[in-house]
Parts: structure tokens; sequence; C-alpha cells
């Protein structure tokens, strides 16, 4: 199975660190250095056991032995953006001591006014760009009145064409930068709390930025997208026994576009792929697999290779176990097994004509439908699902399975990707399944003839009819993959800014967000993550039987992941929570589903919400798990690091 970066899905990244006080703060005399076994060990955060105090080097900071040569001509420069523990603070607040390691060994001193305090590695990054650019204006009052502007629209557009206006500081780049080789950080001085004229709410930020260069131009890439941005697109396929049909038609339209570009250039940058899911072979003798790959796009690039793997493909003779399918281990399949890192377009279609199971006795995937997105949101790949509504399926299973496809399909811009088919007609499959692989086609053709495309409206579509919505949805999504693309090949970077507000809501497109935050972990964190969560949905569990034990069952979690002892022994159910879940997730601007759950309101939750729950904290463990065995996805935040210190970032919608 390939390794997955857990990251979140986004056409560029810039984090933001949550700022709870200033560089120049005197050192609390109460503040603890950390139990490490050596002297001088780093500063604790005041009033934590065990998260020490972190700092992030502005650009052009240099490196002192002592307070009074902090940032003298000579000292040594330090990257800009590297983050850095603190050890001491000088008696008037105008330096600080740090090092790249908690190894006791401090490096020297930097003025405090080159070094922002990080206490909490919380980041917010630019969202998928199936929207609006974001513009930084120098006041929050500007901000308030294009929020509150009958012409909003308009004056975002004059603003982007123009890249001037009122109060303007800044707008978005046009491509994305890319975290992997431009990491930008824009500390979050204030956060306020407030609602469009339609009453939606948002948050207005006050951002200090700590950005080395400017991306103004934002100039065109050094390589040629015409040649070097590949697609790929896997059909994952339902293959019990009532499909065959659907798989006849399915081979026939791809034949009729396969015959469209072969010979051309397409040919290579855009491969199709398919999987079939059936039932747990374990359990249902003769069904055979329950997942298997018949063509993969790394591999396969001709009509004739691509049907000599398809024409495998049949639907079993043998019927599975219930009515609901193993669909989610086909998707899963798609997107573990599958080696995307050629392709820079990624898309995933799901065929069915019933529901997938939930984690469960029949289902061999630790996923749901949430879950399930989040694994595919984490590799940048859109999720779209064809669902036959055919007569032989119950009305409550297809009413099961589109709240499930709509929930797995969703996408930043475009609610979400969940194509239904009216009584399973062939006529309406056949011309959803053309208008997918020719839009598919289409949105590379395009690519090779003109380039980038020169601003697609990223509004939301309005159309009723489903297979221009189908076209629309995917020149979208293949816009915001390619301005990905874009950003990553040609370094962009973020516009050098210094002071600014924002918002995290699109300005036109109000529950659409710009924005979305994550929080940067460790190793050993995210291993104590796992292991929390593991306990968590162990006590959980075993309090299903007899809710009057919870808050038992989580005080003895608590004992075997050794937490504070103090707030074990208050009896206090929210102190144990708490302890439970770690100072690092404290504050963090999340509502925790453990945290909202007390004793009381665990007696009077329906068993199967209480299975829910239960079954969430597991697939957040095997979230941490392919996170943590991603080699790929850890990066350091200072140079001189130890490899132990190295970082990865994790969505808050996957904490407990």
């Amino acid at each position: 199975m390939k390794p997955l970066p857990l990251r979140l899905w986004l056409a560029g990244v810039v984090c933001l660190p949550l700022l709870v006080t200033t560089a120049a703060d005197a050192t609390d005399a109460s503040q603890k250095r950390a139990s490490l076994g050596c002297t001088p060990a780093p500063l604790l955060q005041p009033g934590k056991a065990q998260l020490m105090e972190r700092v992030l080097v502005r650009p052009g900071a240099r490196l002192g032995s002592s307070p009074e040569t902090a940032n003298a001509e000579g000292g040594t420069i330090v990257p800009a953006f590297n983050v850095l523990y603190l050890y001491d603070r000088s008696a008037d607040g105008k330096a600080v001591q740090v090092g790249a390691r908690k190894n006791c060994q401090p490096q020297g001193w930097l003025k405090s006014d080159t070094v922002i305090p990080w206490r909490h590695a919380m980041a917010v990054a630019l969202a998928s760009r199936t929207r609006n650019r974001l513009p930084f204006f120098e006041t929050p009052d500007h901000v308030r009145a294009l929020m509150r502007a009958n012409d909003a629209e308009a004056q975002l557009k004059r603003l982007e064409t123009t890249e001037s206006g009122p109060g303007l500081v800044a707008l978005e780049p046009k491509t994305p930068p890319d975290i992997a080789s431009h990491f930008y950080l824009l500390p979050v001085l204030e956060s306020i709390d407030v609602k469009f004229t339609d009453q939606l709410p948002a948050r207005l930020l006050h951002l200090a930025t700590i950005s080395a260069g400017s991306d103004k131009d934002n100039k065109a890439p050094a390589v040629d997208i015409r040649q070097n941005f590949r697609t790929a697109v896997v059909f994952v396929v339902d293959a019990t026994k009532s499909t065959q049909p659907y798989i006849d038609r399915m081979h026939k339209a791809l034949d009729t576009f396969y015959s469209t570009i072969e010979g051309t250039h397409s040919d290579d940058t855009i491969r199709f792929g398919l999987i079939g899911y059936r039932d747990d072979p374990d359990k249902v003798p003769g069904i055979e697999y329950l997942t298997r790959v018949f063509v993969d796009p790394n591999t396969v690039s001709t009509q004739k290779a691509f049907d000599q793997g398809a024409s495998a493909l049949k639907a079993s003779k043998i019927s599975s176990r219930a009515e609901a399918e193993d669909g989610f281990s086909g998707v899963n399949a798609a997107i573990d097994g599958i080696d995307w890192t050629g392709f820079a377009g990624r898309f995933i279609v799901m065929i069915t004509d019933a529901s997938s199971r939930n984690p469960g006795p029949l289902a061999k995937t630790p996923f749901d439908a949430h879950h399930t997105h989040l694994n595919a949101a984490a590799q940048g790949i859109a999720l779209i699902s064809v669902h036959l509504l055919t007569p032989e399926g119950s009305a409550s299973d297809h009413a099961e399975g589109a709240a499930q496809y709509q929930d797995m399909t969703a996408y930043p811009g475009r609610n979400s990707l969940y194509f239904p088919v009216e009584a399973g007609d062939l006529n309406k499959f056949d011309a959803t399944i053309k208008t997918i692989a020719g839009s598919l086609i289409t949105l590379v053709t395009e690519v090779e003839d003109q380039g980038p495309m020169p601003g697609l409206d990223p509004v939301k579509p309005k159309t009723k009819d489903q297979n221009k919505k189908i076209s629309e949805d995917i020149a979208a999504i293949g816009h915001a993959m390619r301005l990905a693309y874009l950003g990553k090949t040609n370094g962009s970077t973020i516009p050098s800014m210094f002071d600014s507000w924002s918002l995290d809501r699109d300005f036109i497109n109000h529950d659409m967000p710009t924005l979305v935050p994550g929080i940067f972990l460790t190793k050993g964190e995210l291993s104590d993550l796992k292991s929390t969560v593991t306990q968590l949905a162990i006590a959980f569990n075993n309090a299903k039987n007899n809710p009057t034990t919870l808050y038992s069952e989580l005080r003895s979690a608590a004992l075997l992941l050794s937490r504070d002892p103090a707030a074990l022994a208050s009896g206090n159910d929210n102190d144990v929570r708490r302890a439970i879940l770690g100072e690092y997730l404290e504050g963090l601007p999340y509502t925790s589903q453990v945290m909202a759950t007390s004793q009381e309101q665990w007696n009077n939750t329906d068993p199967g919400d209480q299975q829910e729950l239960i079954d969430g904290l597991a697939q957040k463990a095997d979230l941490y798990q392919r996170a943590y065995d991603n080699v790929s996805g850890w990066v350091k935040l200072a140079e001189m690091a130890d490899d132990d210190d190295r970082v990865s970032l994790i969505p808050l919608d996957t904490l407990p």
C-alpha cells in the first residue's frame, strides 16, 4: 500500500500560527522548565506541564552570543520561518535565548522583535481554488465594507483585474504557493467573529506577515504545462451480481473516448484505471475478491491494453451478504493502492447501485463516507459518485446511499460531486459516463491547446441540468488542480505584506471557506494522539453496554495513558477529559466530540449514535497511523532540528 500523506486538500498552503502573546513579554516568575534530565531545558508554556515555548523567526534575524550582541553585524543569520525553542529572556525583555533543539544546548540570542511566539502549532491554509482570490486589507473596516457591499462581486472583480483598490494590501497569488518548496507563515494576531448581511458567520483575521519575498508578477512556470500536467481517472465499479449491464455500457463509453485520443498527445496526458469490488471472499465462498485492480493508470496507456484488463471485470454470479455493498473498500483501494505521484489531475469515479457498508462486522475498511472523503482529500483526489437508483433497490437503501455519497464526494465550492441516475436508466447512465469522460478529456485538451485557463469564474453552478453540472464541476476542479500544479512548478509565493486583515469565508459565496485550519504535530504527539483515540474508543465501547460507567472508563483510559495525576484526582469529569486529550489540543478552535459528550448526555444517547462516535474514533486512529507511516509527510521547521521534532499537518476536523 502506498503511504498516505495526511495533509489538507489544498491548491496551496500558507500557514498561520495562532499568536497568543508578544515576543517581548517578560518571563513569568512561575514559569518552569521542561523536565528533560538535563539543564538548562527549554521553558515550558505558562501553566503547562509538557508544552515548551517556541518562537518563529522573522527574516533577517542574526544570532548573537549574548543579549547585547543579538542581531549584531557578523552574527549568524537564522533562516526565516525557522521554529526554535525558547530557553530564556533577557531581564529587559529585548532579547531571547533560543535553540533549534530541546537538548539543553541553546545556540544564542535573538532580538525579541525578530521572533514571534508560537504557543499553538495551529495553521490556516488557503482552500482549494474553486473560489475567488482572497484580498488582504489595511484595516478591518475595509473588510467589513466589502462584506456589506451590495456590489461586492463587482468590487472583487475590479480588485482582481486592477490589483489595486481602497485599503488593498495584496491579493492571494494567481497560482497557489506550494508548502513543500515555499514554506510561508502568517501569524494570526487577532480573530473576530462577524456575520454577513445574510447572517452567515465568518472570522475576521488580523494577520502579521513575515513573508521574505514578493510574487507580484507571478510569472509563468518554466516547465511546459502542456507536456507535464497529467491526469488519472480511476473508475471504481460495483461488480456484484446486478451490475453487468452498466459495466458493459461503461466499457463502450471508454472505448469511444480512447478512440478519440489514441495517437494524439493526449493519450499520455490522460490515463484511465479500473478497480472492481465485490465482497469478502473469506465470508462468501466463490465471490473471488473483495477489491481487484484490473487496470492501473501507471502501466496502461493504450486502448488495447485497457480493453485487455477491463474485459476481465465481470459482475459476480454469486450474491453478496447484504443489500449494502463494501463500496468504501473499493474507493479506498483506489486511493491507497494506486500511485498518484505522477499525476497532477486526480479523479476517482465510483459506479454503484447500492449504499456502502459503514464500519462494522460486514465491512473490511475502517472508513465511512466522511473518512473516505478525508482519505481522498489528503491525496488531492476528487471523488465522483454515479449512483444507479435501480427499481430493484429499496427506497431506504437509495436514501442511505445518497446521503453517504454526497458526504463522500464533497468538494470545496462545488457542493458534492454526486450524480444519481434515476431508475437506473441505461441511456441516462450512458450519457452520464460519456459526459464525465468527455469533460475530463476536454480538460486535458485545453491544457495542451491553451495552457492555463484565463480565470474560470469559481461560483457555484446554478444549473439543474445534471450533465451540464458535471461539465462545470470537472472544469472548475480541473482548474484548481492546474493552478496547484502551476504553483508547485512555478515556485509561486505569497505576496510580501506587513500587516493586513482578511476573512476566512469567500466574499461572494459566504458558505465557502477561503482558509482551512490544521495543527502541526510531532511524531511523538501524533503517536500519543493515536494512543489517545484508541483508548477513548475502548472506553466508550465499554460504556456502551452500561452507560453509567462512562466516567470511570474514561478515568481508567487516562490512567493507562499516564495522564496528569492531579487532574485525575480531582474527580471532575471535564478535568479528566482534558487530561486525556493532552495539552497540545487545548485552546484550539474546534468542537471536540469527547469534551462535548458528558456522562448525562451519554446516558441519553441513542445506541446507533453511540456506535457512530466509537467508529469515528477508530477511523481517526487509522488516519493518524497513515500520517505517521508516511515518510514524505514529515518536515523540519528548523534546519538544525532533531528528527523527532519533524512535524506533520493534521486537519482540525480529524481531531477527536
